[in-house]
């Protein structure tokens, strides 16, 4: 997992208006921090599916970019799909992606879309929402509102707002009030159809005025996901945006059906759009065109992969357990996420795993506490987190 409002942001986070640059670091801090992060793709680049051989360094990036990927994300190389999806982004076409996960999608489409916001030539900036980002989970919102806000940290014109269900409505209202309006907005469905039918007419015109106005790129990560779960919601979606002609269309997936690529052909796509896939194995299939579902059979080369057959469902407890005491003796500084297909499921382990104090993650637990366990999993140096499909998928 890659973070408590619903106005998601960070300590000492910028705000528009009046700012505060931050404090520049340290000769000697800056270098260890460069050093880390060549570090960090030396050994990264052992794994050839995951890197590409393109530094960050020769892209015609912005400086603040450009600093922000080396100091605050520490990052050196592009990943394959970074790569091969950068000039048509930057260039403003649309795109239909699809790579593993965790191979870097989410700063795929945010790096070449900051580059188009910084370029005050693409299009105008500070009059309303630029970018729409809609994720199918709280917890993929947030991560992207993160990696957003990350990069954005020498950008001082420009900022990220994350809106999701579980936190009060008001304060989204506020943000806006108070002409604070995003250049980039990260919203799940739900909610950013509950501020456009909002009960209030200041409300509803407040997000559908700078939608439909200013909204110039619009983005679906794990779209596969968002059209088979929220099918009526991105419909109605879309019904408030510029249509198709009229905006960047991004779409990202670790897996896409056929299904879901036909529709995203017949109503968000333009004719003229470029399929990427970073996926696929060599003698798959070459475009979304050919035949049959695209689906991710293969997994990044550095996850080493095993199972365990049980020969009755009575073993299921006692063979979990095991196995996660098993994880955490083979490496004590491991780091173990346990996937359950119910809430309660994740409930009934978190009892049994109490007493290495394992941490639960589901949609029942209420957004403050969702928060907290995914903060004290992230900054934990090694403990388990039991989880539901909220944390299926990442960058």
């Amino acid at each position: 997992m890659n973070g408590k409002s619903d106005t998601h942001t960070k300590p000492k986070r910028r705000r528009r208006g009046p700012i505060r640059r931050r404090s520049i670091r340290a000769a000697a801090e800056t270098q260890e921090v460069i050093q880390e992060a060549k570090r960090r793709n030396e050994v990264a680049s052992n794994h050839p599916t995951l890197l590409s051989e393109t530094s960050f360094d020769i892209q015609p990036l912005h400086p603040d970019t450009k600093r922000a990927l080396v100091e605050v994300l520490r990052l050196e190389r592009m990943t394959r799909i970074q790569e091969q999806t950068f000039n048509l982004i930057r260039s403003g076409g649309d795109v239909l992606a699809r790579s593993k996960t965790g191979t870097g999608k989410t700063l795929a489409f945010l790096v070449p879309i900051v580059e188009r916001l910084a370029d005050s030539s693409s299009f105008s900036i500070m009059r309303g929402i630029n970018v729409l980002i809609v994720a199918p989970t709280r917890e993929l919102a947030i991560q992207i509102a993160d990696q957003a806000d990350a990069l954005l940290t020498f950008h001082d014109q420009l900022s990220v707002h994350c809106m999701y269900g579980g936190t009060k409505m008001q304060r989204d209202v506020n943000r806006f009030n108070r002409r604070q309006t995003p250049n980039i907005l990260v919203a799940t469905p739900g909610r950013l159809l509950d501020h456009l039918k909002g009960k209030t007419r200041i409300q509803r015109r407040l997000f559908k005025d700078v939608l439909q106005s200013e909204t110039n790129i619009l983005v679906y990560d794990e779209v596969d996901r968002l059209l088979s779960g929220f099918p009526k919601e991105m419909k109605q979606i879309l019904s408030y945006i510029p249509r198709r002609d009229k905006r960047q269309t991004l779409l990202f997936s670790a897996t896409l059906p056929k299904k879901a690529i036909n529709q995203a052909k017949e109503s968000m796509l333009s004719e003229s759009y470029e399929f990427v896939d970073c996926a696929q194995s060599d003698d798959s299939v070459n475009a979304p065109s050919a035949s049959g579902p695209l689906a991710a059979t293969e997994v990044n080369a550095g996850v080493e992969q095993s199972y365990v057959v049980l020969p009755s469902m009575d073993m299921y407890i006692s063979a979990l357990i095991a196995l996660v005491h098993d994880a955490m003796q083979q490496d004590p500084n491991a780091k173990v996420v346990v996937f359950f297909p119910t809430a309660r499921l994740v409930r009934f382990f978190a009892q049994v795993l109490a007493d290495v104090g394992a941490i639960e993650l589901h949609s029942r637990l209420s957004q403050g506490t969702r928060n907290k366990a995914r903060s004290k999993f992230t900054d934990a140096k090694t403990g388990i987190l039991l989880t539901s499909d909220v944390s299926a998928r990442g960058t």
